[in-house]
């Protein structure tokens, strides 16, 4: 009865969310259909088809070995059971479309607390599933980096209502689908760290993703590829851009501006907000009362 009427205040929303989620399961499906689909989606496709008859997740194209050796993703393997069922690529495809969306969920809930007028919330939750990015990830075929997107989110939203289990909770999911997602659980540890004024939970995000990136990284993944252990430094990419940081502040900064094209990435994407990221007012006494 409860749902219900939880329902019927929100049909609004309802409707928005089935709309998108229908229009993005038909994209992904009917691309699928055209052989149009890439590499991501099979190596995927077959890594879980692999967990779902418990058997070493080796991957024969691109990567050519098991797909742990290279990218870390454990709870993929809870994907598993629904491909037992229908071992189908588009099984895959219609799971992802239906999480990311769901990443609009707690975008509208914390609107909703924060404005009165629902419209408001509304208007949020269409920018945001009509947002490039969302357009964009949804497009590419399957990856754990666009699903993770919806968990990140859930995150986010737990940490500013204070709902601490699950914002533990999600951190970890998040950080389970990719073995580069800490990077983003540290900076939202530094949010809550720094504008917050969460130091305690703060400081344990971050150490929390710090540590989970240094093992996967360092110890996990080169010594799944008969390598030595990386200790006392950040392996591949991570360890040249701490490099460039240190060594050459100034380039590190020019990084985000050149080549030019990065600029009008940046442009076009705020204005898809209404440059609302960087024009943001601060929170007033009423709003942190919501809160």
């Amino acid at each position: 009865m409860l749902t219900l009427i939880m329902l019927r205040k929100n049909l609004l929303f309802v409707l928005l969310f089935l709309f998108f989620l229908t229009a993005y399961l038909i994209l992904g499906i009917q691309k699928y259909n055209r052989f149009e689909t890439g590499e991501d989606l099979a190596i995927y496709c077959q890594t879980i088809w692999h967990y779902s008859r418990l058997e070493t997740p080796f991957v024969s194209i691109i990567i050519h070995t098991s797909i742990l050796n290279q990218r870390f993703g454990p709870i993929m393997a809870s994907l598993a059971p629904f491909f037992k069922v229908w071992p189908d690529a588009r099984l895959l495809i219609g799971i992802q479309q239906i999480l990311v969306v769901s990443g609009v969920i707690p975008l509208y809930l914390f609107s909703c607390r924060l404005f009165k007028k629902k419209y408001i919330s509304l208007i949020f939750s269409f920018l945001y599933l009509y947002f490039i990015g969302i357009q964009s990830a949804v497009y590419a075929d399957f990856h754990g980096a666009a699903i993770s997107s919806a968990f990140l989110a859930f995150a986010i939203y737990f940490l500013e209502t204070k709902n601490w289990k699950f914002y533990w909770l999600f951190c970890i999911l998040a950080m389970f689908w990719k073995e580069d997602v800490p990077t983003y659980i540290f900076a939202l540890g530094f949010y809550a760290l720094i504008i917050k004024k969460e130091y305690k939970r703060g400081l344990i995000t971050i150490i929390m993703s710090l540590l989970y990136f240094y093992s996967i990284n360092n110890f996990l993944l080169p010594i799944m590829n008969n390598q030595i252990p990386k200790i006392g430094s950040f392996g591949g990419k991570s360890n040249e851009i701490l490099k460039i940081f240190f060594n050459s502040p100034f380039l590190f900064l020019k990084t985000f501006i050149l080549p030019i094209v990065k600029l009008r990435n940046i442009f076009l994407t705020s204005f898809s907000f209404g440059f609302l990221p960087f024009f943001s007012p601060p929170k007033s006494d009423k709003s942190k009362q919501l809160l």
